[in-house]
């Protein structure tokens, strides 16, 4: 069964940031793929739901304490919604359908953005 989540935006530094590693992160998301997929290196990863998907590589970070989906893609995506900066505290929000197998995780805006 797909399993929803909510996840927000993340970058690896402050606003106006050019060098920047941003991303899309869910604890709830890590534990559950955990849970049905055990500790995977990779995950097919489909942005608003549309294909065609790409692999995000899942580092030991990722399973330990940093659980966010991390990749030049996401970042494009998240500058095409204008997300690349926002108020502290207040990143963007997202949810993360994780499919059946496990093998892939759609991610789609939140309309309250």
């Amino acid at each position: 069964m797909e399993s929803e989540f909510t996840g927000s935006a993340y970058k690896s530094g402050k606003n106006e940031c050019i060098t920047c590693t941003y991303g899309i992160r869910s604890p709830e998301f890590r534990d559950k793929l955990r849970e049905r997929s055990g500790v995977v290196g990779s995950i097919a990863v489909l942005l608003n739901g549309i294909e065609p998907s790409f692999s995000v590589k899942l580092t030991g970070g990722f399973w330990r304490n940093c659980p966010e989906l991390k990749d030049v893609r996401i970042r494009e995506w998240l500058a095409s919604l204008g997300f690349l900066v926002w108020k502290k505290g207040s990143p963007p929000k997202f949810k993360l359908i994780l499919s059946d197998d496990g093998k892939s995780v759609a991610i789609f805006q939140l309309e309250d953005n």
